[in-house]
Formats: structure tokens, C-alpha cells, sequence
């Protein structure tokens, strides 16, 4: 296929321009013709998850979500791994309820937690 002179004239303006401004570019016309150096990236690789996204949730939140202040909830743990368990708790813990309003402890493959605020 042959790209009309109005076209190349165009790219041509645009490669300059970018080029002035330092960028780093790639533009493919309608024939296929490559202009510039830029190369894609590699896809990100998705992180590797022990546990699937959510199942930690589902496990603790029922357990923890009414708790008020004074309140000691122990986290009977048989299915994961107890540093784990008390990471995520603490995540939700600390959004929810904020910084230093709550203590968590790992007992065994259990995780306690003391709502204190």
C-alpha cells in the first residue's frame, strides 16, 4: 500500500517535533513503514499469589468485622500459614479501624487480636 504524500509530510512534521522534545516514539503508518527506536515493554508478570486473592478475607472477616473496644478475638487457624494470616487481619484492621487501635499476636497457628481504640 502507498502512503499518500499528506501523510508522510505529517509523520515527517511529528518526528521532528517529538524529536525536539526529546521523546522516544514509534509510529507504524498505514504500509507498515517503522519510524523511531522504541521497543515494548514485556508484559508485567501477574504476582504469584500463595493464597487466591480474598480466601484470607473470607476466613477472618466474619470473625473480627463487629468487634468493639476491649473486645479479644483468637483466630483458630488450621488451613494457612499464621504470619500470613495475621498480615492480612492486620491490613484490614489498620484501614478500617486505623494505626495502634488494635494488637495482633501469632499463638501457635493461631492469631489473636485485641481491638484497643
Amino acid at each position: 500500500m502507498n502512503t499518500p504524500e499528506i501523510i508522510k509530510r505529517t509523520i515527517a512534521n511529528a518526528i521532528k517535533l517529538l524529536d525536539a522534545a526529546g521523546c522516544k516514539y514509534k509510529i507504524i503508518d498505514q504500509s507498515g513503514t517503522e519510524y523511531g527506536i522504541l521497543t515494548a515493554q514485556e508484559k508485567k508478570k501477574s504476582k504469584n499469589y500463595k493464597y487466591p486473592p480474598g480466601t484470607l478475607y473470607k476466613f477472618y472477616h466474619p470473625l473480627i468485622k463487629d468487634m468493639k473496644v476491649g473486645d479479644v478475638v483468637v483466630v483458630k487457624n488450621f488451613d494457612y500459614e499464621a504470619r500470613a494470616l495475621q498480615g492480612a487481619i492486620s491490613a484490614w484492621a489498620s484501614e478500617h479501624w486505623g494505626k495502634g487501635a488494635y494488637r495482633t499476636c501469632v499463638v501457635g497457628s493461631d492469631v489473636e487480636i485485641l481491638r484497643c481504640e
